[in-house]
């Protein structure tokens, strides 16, 4: 490891006479991250947390810039109070309460504290907290009195919705387990329950209903029970006590959450089905595959003991316990808003949904589950994605439906199912063949009276009727489409849309790359800020997104109670800074952390091209930012799917797990390209060389481009790509694939590493090939690289693990062993306990030196390594990296 941490200092050394200094080792550790993001209710100030140089520094800053603090050593899991005068974190084991509005001035501090919590309800607050050396005394502290309560042998507590009570679970034995009830007003505790160990506690919404789980260890036998309390009455009953009988079922109760009906006459609650152990007869341990079987045996033994279902029981009927869901069926909605709590919407998948396109039991089936009696009536069957939303006022259910592409409504009282989009005029999932599985844009928000439903399409939004009567509303009038812009609600999660109210709008401008924020009148859009910038990357831009970025999904945080705002705004050369605005037109800037001023940075540009077949696409071009046009560059293309909307991103310095690391080549005097492909179906490999090579050649033809050092990088998919693509062309000087596919044959047969078979992936997924080998013999072997390895003439660095859960390691040494057959030049790198990608910092360390190695061989004409040219013996692992240049002339 010496050896390792010396190549990375050579690789990174500092140039005497440059101002600047390459990215390297030291640059990973010490860059800044900014996270844990929270804005005050008022809006008055933020707190955030920069973590560098594994170290934690806790900042305090008023959102308009007048005032800030710093907490060297603080910052895990700081909280606001709800009356914005306070923040309360860890330093230590100090728990420091830091007074806002004096900036500090009067904040206390407790010494030796190990956990802390802040309740809060009804807008009361307590401070919870233990002390490392009483660790079995639980502190409640009221913050707005100061007053403090002790209580003694706490192992866990639950505060009631509307703050005034909580439940302390206590113990002083091992067997002897109590509940205490205490109100957070004036203090009085008084004895619920006692009995044995106890779990999961919870209170309905009113506060009043009480339900936990008691365990009973007995000599051969552990029991659960359930318990019940009104706490208006005081009564306390055992609802359900050990087995359940359900038909010809045994079922017992399972350790698991338990949840109260919006009324808090229903309890919900996990059982286990019975399984009934057999006396092994047979001498051999075998397992039998079946073609009936709804899974295959791999995936049934990884849940062989799981059985978990949902039941429920009315704490004013407890004789009767109703099993809401089957064997492979789990709640998918509660429906709280029906007058009567009375139903359940539940999935159920036998199979394995990947299988969806073919095998039935791979296919969703939805049912709407009585919880009075657990009658059940079908919704929707046969479905092909898990995505059904419930209207506001739960009279609706929504879904796509895959197979014919519209989006329908069910009217949950009348059973009705209606087309809701077919009356748009463009459709509401994506056509280009992107996303194999769930093509769908999604759904942006509802009506509040729940009568329509927001849905995208590419570029706009539609407000469509919920009985499909009244025509579509494009309530952003066309301007998306119109300006090549996708305009979506600057929310993750659905908003509850009320008339004539404004909404925010993330945008993104596919032709430009830029992004901003619009607001939605009723007059339509208006652009409030668009420019070269990230502000936030909206996950229903639909774009993909595979390279690295330190803020590329920091969603807009609004403060509660004012129209104050805290986002991050990037762009290729500006850090993910913070910024606070209340109309989106004016920014204050409050960070200004520029790390990478201090290293050899880069800079993005657009590159339009065009494939042979004339099909344009876009690419993205890194160049360092003191780009020489009288300089010849090596250049690596690096490429997955799609990644043009990453043009403004900025990507964070880092040791490679899988894809190269794009700062840290762009430092060391390389240009990387990164294309977009779009991909013809059955011709994965083929859309890849295409696009590939198109804008190689393009490149190739710029007098800073030295055409004959163009290397190739790929991970999981890119991996493949790469593999196919040097397989057909010899237009590269070195490539590097990581955990890429080699021959779709032997893939389509192979499982994954939680059992799944892999042949989806191949018919309907990524690979695109539309069928089974046997149907589509002549694609299966088109698309396989491995089929065309005596074509290789590019040098060759693989990196595939036998703990990949996802592209089997095999598939890496079946390309290995047919190059090495035909004397290809071509390594393997294999990382003991890794997975698809390297995770362990040593792991990355090593790889990061040998893929810089091999390309600046191949790209630069640097020495080899040994590596490279003796190998690395097995009786040498562990002891010899072979990162040692080779000058003896030897060449790998």
């Amino acid at each position: 490891m010496r050896i390792l941490f010396l190549l990375l200092s050579t690789f990174y050394s500092v140039p005497a006479l440059s101002q600047k200094v390459p990215i390297g080792e030291e640059t990973y550790n010490r860059w800044p991250i900014i996270d844990q993001t929270k804005i005050a209710n008022d809006g008055s100030f933020i707190v955030y947390t920069v973590f560098e140089n594994a170290s934690s520094t806790l900042y305090i800053q008023a959102t308009d810039g007048s005032w800030k603090k710093q907490m060297l050593g603080a910052g895990y899991n700081a909280v606001i109070t709800e009356d914005s005068r306070r923040v309360i974190f860890m330093k230590g084991d100090s728990l420091c309460v830091f007074n806002v509005k004096q900036k500090g001035e009067g904040s206390t501090y407790l010494f030796g504290v190990s956990t802390f919590q802040l309740l809060k309800a009804q807008g009361k607050e307590w401070l919870v907290y233990r002390f490392k050396q009483w660790d079995s005394v639980l502190v409640v502290r009221d913050l707005k009195t100061n007053q403090k309560r002790e209580y003694a042998n706490v192992i866990s507590y639950e505060v009631s919705s509307d703050g005034s009570t909580v439940v302390f679970h206590t113990s002083s034995q091992i067997d002897h387990h109590q509940l205490l009830l205490t109100n957070l007003k004036d203090g009085s505790t008084k004895p619920l329950w006692q009995g044995g160990n106890l779990s999961h506690i919870s209170f309905d919404r009113t506060g009043r209903h009480i339900a936990f789980l008691e365990t009973q260890v007995k000599e051969k036998t552990t029991d659960k029970l359930l318990w019940y309390i009104d706490k208006a009455s005081g009564s306390i009953s055992k609802l359900v006590d050990k087995r359940i009988i359900l038909s010809a079922d045994t079922i017992f109760l399972h350790d698991g959450a338990l949840r109260f009906s919006a009324d808090g006459r229903q309890i919900f609650f996990q059982v286990n089905a019975s399984v009934q152990k057999f006396k092994k007869v047979l001498p051999p341990s075998v397992d039998v595959w079946s073609y009936r079987d709804s899974q295959l045996q791999s995936q049934q033994l990884l849940g062989a003991e799981a059985d978990i279902r949902m039941a429920v029981i009315d704490v004013k009927k407890p004789d009767k316990v109703i099993c809401l869901t089957e064997e492979f069926e789990s709640i998918a909605n509660y429906i709280e808003q029906l007058p009567d709590h009375s139903y359940v919407l539940t999935r159920k998948l036998p199979g394995d949904f990947y299988e969806r396109s073919w095998n039935a039991a791979g296919q969703l089936s939805f049912y709407l589950v009585s919880t009075k009696d657990g009658s059940r009536k079908l919704v929707k069957e046969n479905h092909r994605n898990f995505a059904i939303s419930v209207s506001p006022d739960s009279r609706f259910f929504v879904y796509h439906d895959n197979p014919v592409q519209q989006y329908f409504s069910y009217n949950i009282a009348s059973g009705q199912t209606t087309n809701i989009t077919q009356r748009l005029p463009f459709p509401v999932y994506d056509d280009t063949g992107r996303d194999t599985y769930d093509p769908f844009f999604g759904i942006g928000g509802w009506s509040a009276d729940g009568s329509s439903v927001f849905i995208y399409d590419q570029f706009d939004i539609w407000q469509v009727d919920m009985d499909g009567k009244k025509a579509p509303i494009n309530i952003t009038c066309n301007y998306g489409r119109a300006n090549n812009i996708i305009l979506r609600f600057n929310s993750i999660e659905p908003l509850i849309i009320k008339p004539g109210e404004k909404q925010l709008l993330s945008s993104f401008n596919l032709s430009t790359k830029d992004n901003g924020f619009f607001s939605l009148t009723k007059k339509g859009p208006e652009q409030l800020v668009m420019g070269p910038y990230v502000y936030y990357f909206n996950p229903y831009f639909g774009e993909k997104t595979t390279i690295s970025s330190l803020a590329a999904s920091a969603p807009v945080l609004k403060a509660t109670d004012k129209p104050v705002y805290l986002l991050q705004r990037m762009s290729t050369t500006d850090y993910p800074n913070l910024y606070s605005t209340t109309d989106f037109r004016h920014f204050t800037q409050l960070t200004d952390f520029q790390p990478q001023r201090r290293y050899d940075w880069y800079t993005t540009e657009l590159v339009h091209g065009k494939t042979k077949q004339g099909k344009p696409f876009d690419s993205v071009l890194y160049k360092p930012e003191g780009f020489n046009p009288n300089k010849k560059y090596p250049v690596i293309f690096y490429f997955y799917e799609q990644n043009s909307g990453c043009l403004n991103f900025f990507n964070k310095p880092g040791f490679a797990a899988g894809q190269m690391n794009i700062p840290t080549y762009v430092s060391s005097d390389y240009l990387v390209c990164v294309p977009d492909i779009h991909y013809t179906p059955g011709h994965a490999g083929q859309s890849a060389l295409d696009y590939v090579t198109s804008i190689a050649e393009q490149l190739s033809q710029m007098p800073w481009v030295d055409a004959e050092k163009m290397g190739l990088q790929g991970h999981s998919f890119g991996g493949y790509e790469v593999n196919y693509i040097i397989s057909q062309s010899n237009l590269f000087a070195a490539a590097v694939s990581a955990a890429g596919v080699s021959d779709f044959v032997s893939g389509y047969g192979s499982l994954s590493g939680s059992g799944y078979s892999h042949s989806s992936l191949y018919e309907s997924g990524q690979n695109r090939l539309g069928g089974p080998p046997c149907e589509n013999a002549d694609l299966y072997i088109e698309n396989s690289p491995v089929f065309f390895a005596n074509k290789v003439q590019t040098p060759l660095l693989l990196m595939s693990n036998k703990e990949d859960g996802a592209v089997p390691w095999l598939q890496g040494v079946e390309f290995f062993t047919s190059l090495r057959r035909f004397h290809k030049k071509v390594w393997l790198l294999q990382y003991d306990k890794a997975g698809h990608q390297l995770v362990d910092e040593d792991d990355q360390k090593d790889y990061t030196v040998r893929m810089q190695q091999f390309f600046d061989y191949y790209l630069k004409d640097a020495p080899p390594p040994r590596w490279m040219t003796q190998g690395v013996p097995a009786k040498n692992k562990g002891y010899s990296s072979g990162f040692e240049p080779d000058f003896s002339g030897k060449q790998p």
